[in-house]
This record gives C-alpha cells, structure tokens and sequence, in this order.
C-alpha cells in the first residue's frame, strides 16, 4: 500500500504507489439488435473503483450507446492523483436476432379447375422479405405455377436471414370444381 521513502530527516513520507483496483467490471456479454436496424442499444452495470485517492473513472464507450453488429472492446480506465491508473475491459457482442419481415404476401387463392381436369396450375403475386442486416433467403413449399389437386393446399413460406432468423407464415390455395358432369348416353338396344 504505502512505501516508506528515505529514513532521515524530521518525518515520515508516505506515498501511494497502489493502482486503483475495480470493482464490479461487467463480464464479457452479448446483447440483440434493436428492431428493424443492424445496431444494438447495450446497458450494463457500471463499475466502480477503489483508491484513497480516486480522480477519475471513464469509458472508451458510453453505458447506453447504439454498438455494430458484432464484437466491441469496452475499456474503463480509473486515474488517481498519484497517477497511478488501472484498465479493466470487456467485451460486448451484438448478435441479430430480428427475424425478416415480409414486405409482400399473397392473400388466399381461389380459383376453378380446369376443364376436364380435378386440378388447376395456380399463380399468385411474388412473396418478398426485408431484413436490418441482410437480405433474406425465401423459400416456398410449393412454386406459384404449380398445379393443385382439388380442395384445399397449405403453402408455406419461409424467410430466413444471414444469422439464421426464420420468419413462417402461410396462405391457402383452394381448388373449386367448378366443371358440370357429362352424361353419357347409352347405346339404343
């Protein structure tokens, strides 16, 4: 804690040679992004310091800043007057974990079979997504051109983002028989 300099002389002097030591330095941490940008708000508890003669105490990142996607070194230093000084870091990870959003969705379709079919090739509008950090991958359980047997058929759509965040959702197809039966006439006999 203290040194004793120089054993002559009327007094004693006492010196603080101790960096200040901290308490309460976050553990590393990982933290999601804020809804519909590819930035994260991130909070901790802040730290304190101890020192008989504590000036100061600062961050090279503000509690409370927007951070980038991935990972950022967090340094506090804490200065005393003696100028001894500490640093003390972590480190923070925004990770994405906002699922795309779909920008364009066909609502249920509903159409006849073709004459003389129990079927009907469908179309409908394109589905299409957007993400905050990068541009979704779709995938459909069935192609709009298929054909769909009469009745009703579930698709499924699915947009997926780079970090792996899937958005599902589903229309319905519905097949109408909308033809008349024929009669067929017996041959006279």
């Amino acid at each position: 804690l203290a040194v004793l300099q120089g054993r002559a002389g009327p007094g004693v002097t006492v010196t603080d040679n101790e960096d200040p030591q901290f308490v309460g330095l976050p553990e590393s941490f990982t933290a999601g992004t804020d809804e519909g940008v590819c930035a994260g708000t991130v909070n901790w508890l802040e730290p304190a310091a101890q020192d008989c003669s504590l000036q100061s105490l600062t961050s090279d990142h503000a509690n409370g800043s927007v951070f980038p996607l991935g990972d950022t070194l967090v340094t506090y230093t804490a200065l005393d007057t003696n100028g001894n000084e500490s640093q003390g870091s972590f480190t923070v990870t925004v990770e994405d974990d906002d699922s795309p959003e779909y920008t364009s969705f066909p609502p249920g379709v509903l159409v006849g079979n073709e004459p003389g079919t129990c079927s009907s090739a469908v179309t409908w509008t394109d589905v299409d997504a957007q993400d905050n950090c990068s541009i979704p991958t779709i995938v459909l359980s069935h192609a709009s051109g298929d054909t769909f047997d009469l009745g009703v058929t579930i698709v499924e759509a699915q947009a997926a983002d780079d970090a792996g965040n899937i958005k599902s959702r589903t229309f319905t197809v519905t097949v109408l028989d909308q033809e008349d039966p024929t009669v067929e006439t017996a041959p006279a006999s």
